[in-house]
C-alpha cells in the first residue's frame, strides 16, 4: 500500500496529463473493448451469428484452390470484392492452415477466421477511440464517446465472424481517423492516408464508396470554406489522396468487368426473403406498440420488419439474432430502453456537428455528420432498391457507431456544463446513463456469449 502510494504521488502529474491530452483514455478503454472481444469469440462457435457464413466459406475455398479471383457465376455470393478473401486466405496459409475444397474448415481454421475478425474488430475500435480523442475536447467527452463504443454490443457480434463487413469497417474508421486528423492539425500525410485509405475501402465491401463519398466531399467542402491557417485553396495532401483514389477506381473497375461482368449485387429473389412495400408510413412512423412487443429483429410481419427505423436501431443493439432466455430477453429490453434516452441527445448532437461545421476551426465535426448522413442514405437506398427485410440491418451502416457515441458525448458535456452549477444532480444523469448502458451492455454480451 505504501509503494502504491508513492507511485500514485510521484506520478499524479504524469497520469493527469495523459488523461488531458486523451491517451489514457484511449488506452484504457481499448483494453477493456479488446477483452470484450477476445472473450466474446473464445465463447462463440464459428458458425453461431454469422450472416450467410456458408457463402464466405465457399468464396474462400474457391480463392484458396484456384488461386484466382472467383467468377460472378461461381457462387451466389462470388460477386463480393475480393479484397477480404485474398487477405484471410493469406493468413490461413501463413498459420499453416488450408480450407477443404467444400465445407466448413477445422478447428484451427476457424480460429484463425475468428481471430482475424477479432484482429480487424479491435483495430476498428482502436480507431474509433483515437477519433474521439481529437474530436472532443474535454475528458468527460471523451470518456463518454470512449465508453460507448467499447461496450456497443454489435461491435463484438458483428466484427468479430469470417465476412467481408469487419474489413470494411476498418477501412472506414482508419479513413475518418485521418480526416478527423487533417481538420484538427491540417497534416498533409493524414489527408493522403485518408484518401488512401478511402480507395481501399470499396474493394472490402461496394459500400465502401461511402467512404470515397465522405473523402470527396470533405475535400470539397475545404475548397469552399479552407480552415484557419491553410495556406492557398487547395489543401497539402489533397492531390496525393485523390490519385490514391482513382488509381484504386481503375483497379476496382478492371476487377468488376472481367471477373464479376459488372454485377455489383447477389440475386436476392433466391434467398427465400419475401419482398416488402415501401409505403411512406416505413419511413416516417415508428410504432410504440411494436417497438415493445419484441426486442428481437425476426423476418417475419410480427417483428415489425417493415418499419424501417425500429429495425435499423434494434439490429444496431443485436444484429439480425435473438434468444428465448427470459433474463437474455430482459436484458435486451433494459438495453434498448437506455440506447433509445440516448438517440435525441445523438440528434441534437447532429445538428451541433452540422453548425460547428461550418466553422473555420472544427475538430472533425463536419466529417463525423457527413459520415452519419452517407450511411444513412446508403441504407436509405438499400431498402428502397432491394426491399427485403435484410437489407436494414445495421451493420451495413456500422461504421457511424464512433460518430453518434461522439455526437452523443457533445451534448452531454453540453448539459454537464450548462446544468452543473445550479441542477448538479441533473448534470449527472447523461453520465450516470452511459454508465449503466454499459453495465448492461456488457452483462448482455457475456450471457449471450
Amino acid at each position: 500500500m505504501l509503494g502504491f502510494a508513492f507511485v500514485t504521488v510521484r506520478f499524479r502529474y504524469h497520469l493527469r496529463a495523459r488523461l488531458a491530452d486523451g491517451w489514457g483514455v484511449v488506452a484504457l478503454f481499448l483494453a477493456i473493448g479488446a477483452a470484450i472481444m477476445v472473450a466474446y469469440v473464445h465463447a462463440t462457435p464459428f458458425d453461431k451469428r454469422a450472416n450467410d457464413i456458408g457463402s464466405h466459406v465457399g468464396v474462400l475455398n474457391m480463392v484458396e484452390h484456384r488461386r484466382a479471383i472467383p467468377l460472378d457465376t461461381d457462387c451466389w455470393e462470388c460477386v463480393q470484392p475480393p479484397a477480404y478473401y485474398t487477405v484471410a486466405v493469406a493468413v490461413l496459409t501463413a498459420a499453416g492452415d488450408h480450407l477443404p475444397e467444400r465445407g466448413m474448415p477445422d478447428q484451427k481454421g476457424e480460429r484463425i477466421l475468428q481471430g482475424l475478425g477479432a484482429f480487424l474488430g479491435i483495430a476498428t475500435l482502436a480507431c474509433w477511440l483515437m477519433t474521439a480523442r481529437l474530436a472532443l475536447r474535454t475528458t468527460y467527452e471523451r470518456t463518454v464517446a470512449s465508453a460507448l463504443c467499447a461496450f456497443w454490443p454489435s461491435l463484438p457480434i458483428q466484427a468479430c465472424k469470417c465476412s467481408n463487413d469487419p474489413m470494411l469497417y476498418l477501412l472506414a474508421a482508419a479513413s475518418l481517423w485521418q480526416l478527423v486528423r487533417w481538420r484538427t492539425t491540417g497534416s498533409a500525410v493524414s489527408l493522403a492516408a485518408a484518401g488512401a485509405l478511402a480507395g481501399l475501402a470499396p474493394h472490402a465491401k461496394f459500400s465502401g464508396f461511402v467512404v470515397v463519398a465522405v473523402f470527396v466531399s470533405s475535400l470539397c467542402l475545404a475548397l469552399v470554406r479552407p480552415r484557419r491557417g491553410q495556406t492557398g485553396r487547395w489543401p497539402r495532401g489533397a492531390s496525393a489522396g485523390l490519385a490514391a483514389i482513382v488509381a484504386s477506381m481503375v483497379l476496382w473497375v478492371f476487377v468488376l468487368g472481367h471477373y464479376k461482368h459488372w454485377k455489383t449485387h447477389a440475386d436476392f429473389s433466391s434467398t427465400g426473403h419475401a419482398p416488402i412495400d415501401n409505403t411512406w408510413a416505413d419511413f416516417a412512423v415508428v410504432h410504440l406498440k411494436s417497438f415493445l412487443d419484441n426486442p428481437w429483429v425476426r423476418f417475419d410481419k410480427s417483428y415489425a420488419r417493415d418499419e424501417f427505423w425500429n429495425y435499423l436501431f434494434r439490429s444496431s443493439l443485436y444484429g439480425e439474432y435473438g434468444s428465448d432466455d427470459a433474463t437474455t430477453r430482459a436484458l435486451a429490453y433494459l438495453l434498448a430502453m437506455a440506447a433509445a434516452v440516448l438517440l435525441p441527445m445523438v440528434a441534437w448532437g447532429l445538428v451541433v456537428c452540422i453548425v460547428r461545421g461550418r466553422e473555420r476551426e472544427d475538430r472533425g465535426h463536419r466529417e463525423l455528420a457527413l459520415t452519419v448522413l452517407g450511411f444513412i442514405g446508403f441504407m436509405l437506398v438499400l431498402r428502397l432498391k432491394f426491399p427485403i427485410a435484410p437489407h436494414q440491418d445495421f451493420r451495413f451502416a456500422m461504421p457511424v457507431v464512433i460518430c453518434c457515441a461522439s455526437m452523443a458525448a457533445l451534448t452531454a458535456g453540453a448539459m454537464r456544463r450548462k446544468l452543473q452549477r445550479r441542477w448538479l444532480h441533473l448534470a449527472a444523469l447523461p453520465g450516470w446513463l452511459v454508465v449503466g448502458l454499459c453495465v448492461v451492455s456488457l452483462w448482455f454480451t457475456l450471457r449471450w456469449s
